[in-house]
């Protein structure tokens, strides 16, 4: 009899917990920062880098895709800062997105092109991709690399446009997501250039 009247009321207990709970919806952008997931072997070929990073910019792009039964996936990226070692400057990227969108992601495709302008000589850096595809391609000035393909110098001296893909976390609700290293050229600033246009971007 004590059994059975403690086995009702814990039934009773956990009817009540599922009806209170509200109901679960996935997220295209969430609304945290990315997690920074630990390096581990990655699912696309490496790219060794140049030993001097001198004349690059370096940056990492967090880079998430969505599956949904009804279409292949989708590709989002979120790029926050980019590292000019050539001028020794520090661009951040994310305070220049109004702040509730601080922390979004960025649909790419081969029609949802990411451009970040004002770089240097007028160059910006161009982010696509395309649906269905983990690659992601970029470009800047006479550049064009991606996650699948390094860019060499024209003279064979060796690497000088690379990214390194980690290999994905799986998530829930048909997400995955991964970080992905990449470095290109960078031009220095002369200093009769006018710097304006760089010191908004820092």
């Amino acid at each position: 009899m004590y059994a059975t009247t403690t086995t009702n009321v814990l039934t009773a207990l956990t009817t009540l917990i599922l009806l209170a709970s509200p109901p679960t919806t996935a997220r295209v952008i969430p609304p945290l920062p990315p997690y920074i997931f630990p390096r581990t072997t990655p699912n696309t070929p490496a790219q060794s880098p140049p030993l001097s990073l001198n004349d690059k910019c370096t940056f990492t792009i967090f880079h998430k895709q969505l599956h949904t039964p009804s279409q292949t996936q989708t590709n989002y990226i979120q790029l926050n800062t980019l590292t000019d070692h050539t001028n020794a400057l520090t661009i951040d990227i994310a305070a220049q997105r109004p702040p509730a969108e601080r922390n979004s992601y960025v649909k790419v495709g081969q029609h949802d092109v990411f451009a970040l302008r004002g770089l240097f000589d007028d160059a910006s850096l161009r982010i696509w991709g395309k649906a269905g595809s983990d690659e992601l391609k970029l470009g800047s000035g006479r550049w064009e690399w991606s996650t699948a393909r390094a860019e060499e110098d024209e003279e064979g001296d060796g690497i000088v446009a690379w990214c390194n893909a980690e290999e994905w976390n799986e998530g829930g609700n048909g997400s995955r997501e991964r970080s992905v290293e990449c470095g290109f050229p960078c031009a220095r600033i002369e200093e009769d250039e006018d710097k304006e246009g760089r010191e908004e971007l820092r």
